[in-house]
């Protein structure tokens, strides 16, 4: 009313001063506007005739012209949170005991919570006083066990709820993580990292005391009790079957291992269920403890937490990405129940009869209804038995680059049904090998060992497989390359016949040898390292047969050893060294004085030389050059420190290491003075080198090969070389009759039809770096590696493909390029965008570059790029989306600036809208129709980490950890009525499919939600 008496008072101002005060008030009311609370208070469903659109009414605050509503299938399930406790600190865990829960908590304590309404939960008492950082904790009637990860254990007694008391502790200095209680044994165990596992004796609670431990052979996570024995979650050293009939000396009888990292452990009768960090579920028969057998496995999202079973049922905390529920009423064939999204971090959970109750870290308890889980509305569909890569839609079907497993052929209607799950090409998982002649050893854990022949200098192909039955850690072979040792890990050591590499043969097994990771030949004998800490010297007489002759124990844990002609050398992970005389019966010989303790140790021996490599901190790597001419103990010649290392090998007297995407060549013949002659580009995720001649073969991540030629072993020469594999897809394309597949390191593959049921491979081109990305355009392929470097290949005949050329286009940081006509598009955190012309009879020239427009250019990250109609989206993680166009001479400019929540992977095109993915913040639509005036008009709830996504017919295809997953595009209203600012009415001419339904609210950058507010029957 002010500004209308003001407009009163100037009117006798003329016509000048009556605009002025008009758009005073204008500004005035759209800035009242922008600064009015957004809320949304209801939606309600208006009552319609059938067959007329659906129409909801909605109320809050807020709610002008700038809104925008849409409908999301709820494949979270988030309308299933019933309720809500806000607790200080950290929740870490929560235990239930009839109507009450029982939290644990950093810099909490203990709350103990009335739950007889799940709703409406309520905290009855609380003990912070005896707490710094409390973990893990169970319920044994009127007493309460707890971890506490800085003081080890507390007992509480609860008999007064509302006043739990300390009545006994166990002070350790070492950090205790889960724990477990058996009042049948009287027992406590606390898992303790790296320390193992502290057995305490509490049949008097408030005096317990030390009566074990039991070393970790990687990291204990966790661990349960069944009767007499427990089973503990040791990381990579798998689960460990542990006998605890006489307290004092436990005994492991038998390890579950296979390649995989378990953090969790839930028992139920004879059956196991671990919890794999990078695989989800795995169910283990544990009805002969001494043979554990793995019967079933499920891959799920994000990274497993913790674990808890319920009839056949089983709830897994996926940390960040929610709970996951699986039937296990077979257990052979775990099935996806669905997702349940109850807050950011979902750290641990208990469950009853009707509740599920998570521990959400920062933002407390969270109370979920079982029977609002609807299997039918998961959003998992069509789980593929490995991590999905990439996708790419063709006609009625979806091709899934799968790791591990080749490529899968998937249906693309709206229901997202499997077709027979038919996979084609091959992938590798292999991370160490040997070399024979032309032909190559892989040990490649589950896949066992596969054999490839170097056809040409530019290829391998793979001739041959051997399934070992178990996971395949270490290959070596004999002199004249007809035998092959396996070491599987505690299924011991296996020979194989390789002079058939073709139809490879088993010639002898040996188990009983421990946990087997290493080998090594000495002379007519086979040293078997056994990680638990022994030493195996097996011989290889006349009848070719491995027969043990001695074993050697260690105090420690063994990771590493090698042989020269009268000596064993293996490598500790915390006391160090040692050096055993096969010759004699001299007790090993700890090195103590000569060598430190180095983790991830490796030994190698060549000549009269020792070369012993390890970790001393998070980033250094050391190396130690020894002489073996005292027949005594070994001397040092030399030391030296290296930072970042991702790799090292000695090959002769030639070091070769990989750090700072570098290959480095330092000359050893002085061993008294190593130095550097030779450094070079060199990209990729490399895990281990090997070399044997004028041979070096680098294993990257993900089972990727290449192969560099040693002639001048001061000066390795990168090679194109074409493994015959996939190892980590980086993108897909039909060609004509042809589908392209491009692998980051084995190169470009060329197959036949892709709508065929059994593509072939017609064709294979390899390239010498790894590949960051490419684009195609008509029958040119354009790719850039890890050196910077352009590669132009020719496919007008795709079963010939051939380079065209290369050009260097500078630095090494470009990650993204894309093809237009004759214009090439690069984006790079230092670059920023830049645009090249591209000639076919002269190197790209660059016309113009644009930085992209972030203050604090240390967090710039180029993730992705695509171009749209005349402008460039580059996505660019926590910095948001760029938007460019470029000027006729090729010259790029920044039009627009998207600060999006999350942080921005990818960004797809779908007609005149733009998708940004976001982990934790799902995948943000924006409407491009005004080019000039992009609007976030939608947001898109996933679960789970996404490597790739596309859009085929209204729905979102994403390839993610466990499968391939579906959901509709989000349902926009096509026409909004509004009542003031706080009723809204918004009509759908679209009906949904039916479902549970959230309402989606935007205004501007802001959202909010209902969540499962809308339910349409089937």
């Amino acid at each position: 009313m002010k500004n209308f008496e003001r407009l009163f008072l100037l009117m006798g101002c003329g016509g000048l001063c009556v605009t002025v005060v008009l758009a005073f008030v204008l500004a005035d009311v759209q800035a009242r506007q922008r600064t009015a609370p957004f809320q949304l208070a209801a939606v309600e469903a208006v009552s319609a005739a059938q067959g007329a659109p659906l129409r909801l009414q909605l109320r809050g605050q807020g709610l002008d012209a700038r809104t925008r509503v849409n409908l999301v299938l709820d494949t979270g399930h988030r309308g299933a949170v019933v309720g809500s406790l806000a607790t200080p600190g950290i929740l870490e865990q929560v235990r239930l005991a009839g109507n009450l829960a029982y939290l644990a908590g950093s810099y909490a304590g203990v709350q103990v919570v009335d739950i007889a309404d799940p709703l409406r939960p309520r905290v009855l008492g609380v003990e912070r006083e005896s707490f710094k950082s409390a973990w893990d904790l169970e319920v044994d009637g009127h007493l309460v066990y707890v971890s506490d990860a800085r003081r080890g254990l507390v007992v509480l007694d609860v008999s007064d709820p509302t006043r739990p008391q300390k009545i006994g502790s166990y002070l350790t200095a070492d950090a205790c993580l889960g724990i477990a209680h058996s009042a049948s044994l009287g027992l406590v165990a606390l898992a303790q990292g790296k320390n193992g596992v502290l057995i305490l004796d509490v049949r008097d609670p408030r005096a317990p005391r030390e009566v074990a431990r039991l070393d970790s052979a990687d990291f204990s996570w966790s661990l349960k009790f069944q009767g007499s024995l427990a089973v503990v979650a040791d990381g990579r050293a798998g689960l460990r079957i542990v006998d605890f009939r006489d307290p004092s000396r436990p005994e492991i009888i038998a390890v579950v291992a296979g390649g995989r990292h378990f953090r969790g452990v839930a028992v139920q009768d004879s059956l196991v269920f671990g919890l794999d960090i990078g695989r989800g579920l795995v169910v283990v028969d544990v009805r002969e403890p001494h043979l554990p057998k793995i019967v079933g496995e499920l891959a799920v999202p994000g990274a497993p937490w913790d674990l808890r079973v319920r009839g056949d049922r089983v709830y897994l905390a996926n940390n960040n990405q929610g709970i996951s529920a699986v039937d296990v009423s077979d257990p052979t064939r775990p099935r996806s129940l669905g997702l349940v999204q109850t807050s950011r971090a979902a750290r641990g959970l208990d469950v009853n009869a009707g509740h599920l109750f998570v521990a959400g870290s920062r933002e407390g308890l969270r109370i979920v209804a079982l029977d609002r889980i609807n299997p039918r509305q998961t959003l998992l569909e069509i789980p593929t038995q490995g991590p999905v890569r990439t996708l790419m839609g063709h006609g009625e079907a979806l091709l899934a680059a799968v790791a591990g497993r080749g490529i899968k052929r998937i249906s693309a209607d709206g229901q997202a049904q499997a077709v027979p799950p038919v996979y084609f090409g091959r992938a590798l998982q292999g991370r160490q090998g040997a070399l024979s002649g032309s032909r190559l050893f892989v040990a490649a854990g589950d896949q066992g060992l596969q054999i490839f022949q170097r056809e040409t200098p530019e290829k391998f192909t793979r001739i041959g497989e051997f399934s070992a039955g178990g996971f395949v850690r270490r290959v070596l072979l004999d002199e004249q390359g007809k035998r092959s040792f396996l070491a599987l890990g505690p299924q011991g050591v296996q020979v194989v016949d390789a002079t058939q590499p073709k139809n490879p043969r088993l010639l002898q097994s040996l188990s009983g040898l421990g946990n087997v990771v290493d080998l090594a030949l000495c002379g007519e004998q086979l040293a078997a390292l056994d990680q638990g800490g022994k030493v195996h010297l097996l011989s290889r007489g006349e009848a070719q047969e491995l027969r043990l002759t001695v074993s050697y124990a260690l105090p420690d844990l063994l990771e590493s050893l090698a042989c020269d002609a009268e000596r064993v050398y293996v490598g500790g992970r915390n006391s160090g060294f040692y050096q055993i005389d096969r010759t004699g019966d001299a007790e090993p010989l700890h090195l103590a004085r000569q060598l430190p303790v180095l983790k991830g140790s490796r030994i190698q021996v060549f000549g009269d030389r020792l070369y012993v490599s390890g970790r001393t901190g998070e980033k250094m790597q050391d190396l130690y050059i020894l002489s073996l001419e005292n027949s005594r103990e070994p001397e040092v010649l030399a030391q030296r420190s290296f930072a970042d290392v991702v790799a090292l090998q000695v090959v002769d007297e030639v070091l070769y290491l990989v750090r700072n995407s570098q290959l480095e060549t330092w000359d050893l013949r002085d061993a008294r003075g190593p130095r550097q002659v030779h450094a070079q580009p060199y990209a990729g995720d490399i895990v281990s080198l090997i070399g044997q001649g004028t041979e070096l073969l680098a294993f990257h991540d993900g089972g990727l090969v290449h192969r560099l030629e040693r002639s001048d072993p001061l000066r390795p020469v990168p090679l194109a070389l074409a493994v015959e594999s996939f190892g980590d897809v980086l993108g897909m394309r039909a060609l004509g009759e042809h589908l392209l597949v491009i692998d980051r390191g084995t190169g470009l593959h060329v197959f036949s039809d892709p709508a065929a049921p059994m593509p072939e491979p017609v064709a294979a081109l390899g390239f010498p770096h790894a590949l960051w990305s490419w684009d195609l355009q008509g029958d040119r392929a354009y790719f850039l590696d890890g050196a910077g470097e352009l590669l132009v290949v020719d496919l007008g005949q795709p079963q010939a493909p051939k380079i065209l050329a290369r050009s260097s286009l500078g630095t090494a940081s470009r990650r993204v390029i894309r093809v237009r006509g004759d214009l090439l598009f690069s984006a790079g955190k230092d670059e920023g965008l830049e645009v090249w012309e591209l000639s076919d009879s002269a190197p790209p020239r660059l016309l113009g570059a644009a930085l992209l427009p972030w203050p604090h250019r240390e967090f710039v990250s180029v993730l992705d790029m695509v171009l749209m109609g005349d402008r460039v989206l580059v996505a660019s993680g926590d910095a948001g989306l760029a938007v460019f166009e470029w000027t006729a001479e090729g010259r790029p400019r920044l039009v627009n600036t998207l600060g999006l929540p999350g942080y921005c992977r990818k960004v797809r095109v779908h007609q005149k809208m733009a998708l940004v993915e976001t982990p934790r913040h799902g995948i943000h639509l924006i409407d491009f129709a005004d080019a000039q005036r992009p609007v976030l008009v939608g947001n898109l709830p996933i679960q789970g980490a996404v490597h790739d996504f596309i859009v085929e017919k209204d729905r979102v295809w994403l390839a993610q950890q466990d499968g391939v997953s579906s959901v509709p595009l989000p349902l926009p209203a096509t026409r909004l009525v509004w009542q003031g600012d706080e009723l809204l009415e918004a009509e759908f001419a679209k009906l949904p499919l039916p479902g549970v339904y959230s309402v989606q609210v935007l205004r501007g950058a802001e959202k909010m939600e209902i969540f499962g507010a809308l339910g349409l029957p089937r």
